[in-house]
């Protein structure tokens, strides 16, 4: 499995997890220049696959690598399947054992935040709460739904409070299972 240069990317971390929880035997590759240079990789025979990306790309400009069955979507990341992949299980779907699920969903957390925006501390409720709104205004605008929809791109915004609640969860993992992860990781 092709990897990007550190541990602390999901191109590392979700292959060494399912090493470690779930019985693969992926081995990690890492150097490689982020999502093209492990893409590129995975197309010239270097690697067998990569980890930790966006379905995007797979479904838009590489969607018929997909379709012609020359790249296999393995696993998804995030809390609900993509509805362009609805056999494809999650991460979370595939890992059952109670003791290796709170590390999972940890490591699995990036990928269901995502590409948030966020404000710095400080900032009053009021304006937080103006920011929220313009947020849930704009991805509900037909204009902006059209524009994305024409990249073969989704529109699945998480609203600001559901966001900010599953990070502060995040947060709050108990150090027991950040201590695992590490173990996992070699961190």
């Amino acid at each position: 499995m092709g990897a990007t240069g550190g541990k602390a990317t999901g191109s590392y971390m979700i292959p060494t997890l399912l090493n470690s929880v779930a019985g693969t035997r992926f081995k990690v590759i890492s150097g490689y220049a982020g999502a093209a240079g492990m893409t590129m990789a995975m197309e010239k025979g270097e690697t067998h696959g990569w980890a930790g990306g966006a379905l995007t790309g797979y479904k838009g400009p590489r969607a018929q690598q997909v379709k012609d069955g020359s790249v296999v979507i393995l696993l998804q990341s995030g809390l609900e399947r993509d509805r362009d992949f609805p056999d494809v299980p999650l991460l979370r779907e595939v890992v059952k054992d109670a003791e290796s699920r709170p590390a999972v969903e940890f490591i699995d957390s990036s990928n269901v935040v995502g590409l948030a925006i966020a404000a710095p501390a400080g900032v009053s409720e009021d304006k937080i709460a103006v920011l929220r709104a313009a947020f849930a205004r704009t991805v509900r605008d037909p204009a902006f739904i059209e524009d994305v929809t024409k990249r073969n791109l989704d529109v699945l915004p998480m609203e600001g409070e559901a966001l900010q609640k599953f990070v502060e969860d995040t947060l709050a993992t108990p150090q027991k299972v950040v201590d695992q992860v590490q173990a996992i990781l070699k961190l």
